[in-house]
């Protein structure tokens, strides 16, 4: 419908259960619209000098009037008749100002990003969020377009001078972030592909021996009462060291002597009973005596978060041992309990269970998987106040 456009003419138009749709006919492409739910809108179409048949919102009425309304499609007609699309022009901006936006992000922002969009729910996101601020923090304020491979390659090499290993769980760790930044236009197509591993990894072989970790048990009394009975309990329970570095009250059961860890504290994401033998039970006995009322950690030095800065221990421990037990790791204890207790006639299942590793075979039931967290306990109780004495007995200095 055509109607020469008043305030009187469209103050008289009621919503329908469709679209009304009036044009103007002073101003040609000029159009009136009112919704079903009563929102009235300005809309003109022109097409452009040698281009295609462009529509404009022009504004709500009556915040833009009749008269508004045939200037703007006035000026519009000019420029299209000039061939200048409006429409064109601001895809054109908008492109600009995202690649701008882009441009100007910076590590620190896709730092932040990365951890809110793809990092935080895992398990190990503090770890793995730690391990780029130490080895690619420095670039924080570069902005992610000057990010080169040879910026990335340069911090895993760096890293592999001193420490190989660790080099390579950076370079997966840059992998991820890369694509992460790759996927959202952040990093520039090729930026983070074919990234070197520091080194080919071999199975480890090298096996403490009973001996050696009883005087590492010895060597722990010279490290202090926090360390030193972190590193105690690490070795008598046989768990993983972050399960015991961050060990909360709230998952020691004192009356059943058992760690209890819930599934989003341990590797496998399944929740895991410890036993704690009689010198474990000794150690968590004295940190609970110099513990706050109010403390969440078992092991801190600052009170409100879990113990770290292990590297260090280690080389204080070495210094303590004059350095006579040669290429160990912490992760070896777990390793020097299975062993040895297998070497003993310990059932391998038993061990397993305690050292919480996930079976091999077909994947259980639903009710299997329920029965087996507590599969085995008394055997796994057992086993533990086997090791206990084995590491415990005769170990401690007797000035201790």
């Amino acid at each position: 419908m055509q109607v020469s456009l008043t305030d009187k003419y469209l103050k008289s138009l009621k919503p329908n259960t469709e679209r009304i749709e009036v044009s103007d006919t002073v101003r040609r492409g000029l159009r009136f619209r009112l919704s079903p739910m009563g929102h009235a809108t300005w809309v003109y179409e022109k097409r452009v000098k040698g281009g295609p048949k462009r529509k404009h919102t022009l504004g709500e009425y009556p915040l833009v009037s009749i008269k508004d309304a045939r200037r703007i499609s006035a000026e519009i007609q000019v420029e299209a008749d000039a061939g200048i699309d409006r429409v064109a022009i601001k895809e054109q901006e908008k492109l600009a100002n995202e690649e701008n936006r882009h441009n100007t992000k910076t590590v620190r922002h896709l730092f932040s990003d990365f951890y809110d969009l793809h990092v935080k729910n895992l398990r190990t996101a503090e770890d793995n969020m730690k391990v780029l601020w130490d080895n690619f923090g420095q670039h924080a304020d570069t902005p992610c377009s000057q990010v080169t491979n040879l910026m990335l390659q340069d911090a895993i090499d760096k890293k592999a001078r001193t420490a190989p290993y660790q080099a390579n769980r950076l370079k997966a760790a840059l992998s991820k972030l890369a694509k992460f930044a790759r996927q959202r236009g952040y990093f520039g197509p090729d930026v983070g592909r074919d990234l070197a591993k520091a080194i080919k990894e071999q199975p480890r072989e090298r096996e403490l021996s009973l001996d050696e970790v009883r005087r590492i048990y010895c060597a722990t009394f010279a490290l202090g009462d926090t360390f030193g009975a972190a590193l105690r309990l690490l070795l008598l329970t046989a768990q993983r060291r972050s399960e015991i570095a961050k060990l909360q009250w709230s998952e020691v059961n004192f009356e059943g002597r058992y760690l209890n860890l819930g599934a989003a504290r341990t590797k496998n994401g399944e929740g895991h009973i410890t036993h704690l033998c009689d010198a474990s039970m000794a150690e968590i006995a004295d940190m609970r005596a110099l513990a706050d009322e109010d403390a969440q950690y078992v092991f801190t030095t600052t009170g409100y978060s879990p113990i770290s800065g292990f590297t260090k221990t280690k080389n204080k421990l070495n210094e303590v041992l004059e350095n006579s037990i040669k290429d160990w790791r912490f992760h070896d204890f777990r390793t020097a309990f299975a062993t040895t207790m297998c070497d003993l006639g310990e059932d391998e299942a038993v061990v397993d269970r305690v050292l919480n590793h996930k079976a091999s075979g077909s994947a259980p039931s639903p009710v299997a998987r329920i029965y087996n967290r507590a599969k085995k306990l008394k055997e796994r109780r057992m086993l533990l106040d086997r090791w206990g004495l084995l590491v415990s007995t005769d170990a401690i200095p007797e000035d201790s």
